[in-house]
C-alpha cells in the first residue's frame, strides 16, 4: 500500500477516469462499493466515477469506512458479486 501511495496510485500521468472509453462504458459492467466514512479514499472518488461512467452502479454505504471487513461493506460486496454473476454465465 505504501508503494501505491508513493506512486500516486499509478495515475500521475494518466488519471484513470480520463482513460474510460465509450466502448468500456458499453461493454464492462461496474458495481462500485464505497463507504461514506472512508478517510483513506474520499467518497468524492465514488461520485467522480459515477460522473465519468454514468452506466456504473455506484453504491455509497452509510456508516461504512474503508474495510471490506465492515459488515455493511461486506454485505454489499456479496450482493454485488451475486449480481455480477449474470454477466458471466
Amino acid at each position: 500500500e505504501n508503494w501505491y501511495v508513493a506512486c500516486d496510485g499509478f495515475v500521475r500521468d494518466h488519471p484513470l477516469l480520463d482513460r474510460i472509453t465509450d466502448q468500456m462504458r458499453e461493454e464492462i459492467p461496474v458495481i462500485a462499493i464505497h463507504g461514506r466514512n472512508d478517510f483513506v479514499c474520499p467518497v468524492r472518488n465514488a461520485y467522480s466515477l459515477a460522473e465519468a461512467w454514468p452506466e456504473s452502479d455506484v453504491r455509497v454505504i452509510a456508516g461504512a469506512a474503508h474495510s471490506m471487513y465492515d459488515p455493511a461493506i461486506r454485505n454489499e460486496l456479496l450482493e454485488a458479486t451475486d449480481e455480477m454473476t449474470k454477466y458471466f454465465k
